[in-house]
């Protein structure tokens, strides 16, 4: 199943992208402009206050669209604890998953019978009800769809270096309205929240793309469809 793939990508590009932005395996080539100094924090300070405020994290909503192979790869996704809901998509192929209580659930819509190949016109019936995944299939599908598998990619899959990097700054902006520390390094731009914990809210390549996080903490309860709106596919 490529959806568990999809998500691994994922949260793997995003931890890459502060490993590779902040002195991580590949070497970014010089701003085009100088970076404002004005209250600079290293990326020693901010980076491991940020793996500590996502470790800790309850739930969180990422949305974006990352190069994965030759297409990309899109994600609207909020994450609570184990359970799990959204769209995710890549090339012709898109999903809408729902995970709740361990039990995981497809909802259809046109894209998934296309998948499944039943006749055009059953959407007119199922179209906006839910198809449960077996069990069997259940553990493949949900390993990395999960609040803490996502939130681990941050922690453990980034370099010791980038935790005592004190030559990489971040330095104030603002997100949307929000004010963030940021740090720009052409292609990348990470940005963390400037008050309270210092959550990851944005991170982008040039290249292969953007991701952005909100909701730490507050994403509502998910909860099951209705028993009558479970089908047999």
């Amino acid at each position: 199943m490529k959806l568990r793939r999809y998500i691994v990508v994922l949260s793997l590009v995003a931890a890459g992208l502060l490993a590779a932005a902040c002195g991580g395996a590949s070497s970014p080539a010089a701003p085009t402009s100088p970076k404002p100094t004005a209250n600079p924090d290293t990326a020693a300070k901010i980076v491991p206050a940020m793996q500590a405020a996502v470790a800790s994290a309850s739930s969180v909503h990422i949305a974006g669209t990352v190069l994965d192979g030759s297409q990309h790869a899109t994600i609207d996704m909020s994450f609570v604890g184990g359970d799990v809901s959204g769209t995710l998509s890549e090339g012709s192929q898109s999903y809408t998953l729902l995970v709740v209580s361990g039990k995981a659930y497809f909802k259809v819509d046109q894209a998934f019978l296309q998948s499944a190949n039943p006749p055009a016109s059953d959407c007119s019936s199922m179209c906006g009800k839910y198809v449960a995944v077996p069990g069997a299939q259940l553990s493949q599908l949900t390993g990395s769809l999960s609040m803490s598998s996502i939130t681990q990619q941050f922690v453990k899959s980034l370099p010791s270096s980038v935790s005592h990097d004190t030559a990489d700054l971040f330095v104030p902006a603002t997100l949307n309205g929000q004010p963030v520390l940021q740090f720009t390094q052409s292609p990348y731009t990470i940005d963390v929240a400037a008050t309270g914990a210092p959550y990851l809210l944005y991170a982008a390549d040039a290249s292969q793309g953007t991701l952005t996080f909100s909701q730490w903490n507050s994403v509502p309860p998910l909860t099951p469809p209705p028993a009558g709106d479970v089908i047999t596919l």
